[in-house]
């Protein structure tokens, strides 16, 4: 918006396109958003290995389908990249299932097909699938590297 009204202010002939999405909830039961760092209410791109496991086997990941932030990131990140959902179920529950629809998705956990710890495993294997080529890049770029760490290092400064 405020790049609208500057726009306005200069008489620009191209104005900026706004583009709105849903917004993804926090990771955390009762998220104090004044607190920003806490580093555990979202997932970022840096995140890897026993800190984002970490992160997502925390998460906040009720019995209901309404105000659960693993299913949110599933529905608007997993299904949008992947197609699908993969769950790969502890042995005593059962077998391995891929849901090709949210709304598969949703009755299996509902129903109790699925339960939270099946929910969050395949969320965090599927997240890890979707960050990899990232660590790989920021781990065999040494520019991009540097950059990443300038940027971790403003981050603990604000």
């Amino acid at each position: 918006m405020l790049a609208m009204d500057y726009c306005k202010d200069i008489k620009g002939e191209n104005k900026p396109t706004i583009l709105l999405h849903n917004t993804l909830p926090s990771l955390l039961k009762d998220p104090d958003f004044r607190n920003k760092a806490n580093r555990g209410r979202t997932i970022f791109m840096e995140d890897e290995g026993e800190f984002l496991e970490l992160k997502i086997r925390s998460a906040f990941c009720p019995p209901k389908v309404a105000g659960n932030p693993c299913l949110a990131y599933i529905e608007y990140v997993i299904f949008p990249w992947f197609g699908k959902f993969e769950v790969a179920q502890k042995e005593e529950n059962g077998r391995n299932k891929t849901f090709a629809s949210m709304q598969e998705l949703i009755a299996s956990y509902e129903n109790g097909v699925i339960d939270c710890a099946d929910v969050k495993l395949a969320f965090e294997k599927a997240i890890k699938n979707i960050l990899q080529p990232v660590h790989d890049y920021f781990n065999g770029n040494d520019e991009a590297r540097a950059l990443i760490n300038a940027l971790k290092g403003q981050m603990k400064m604000n």
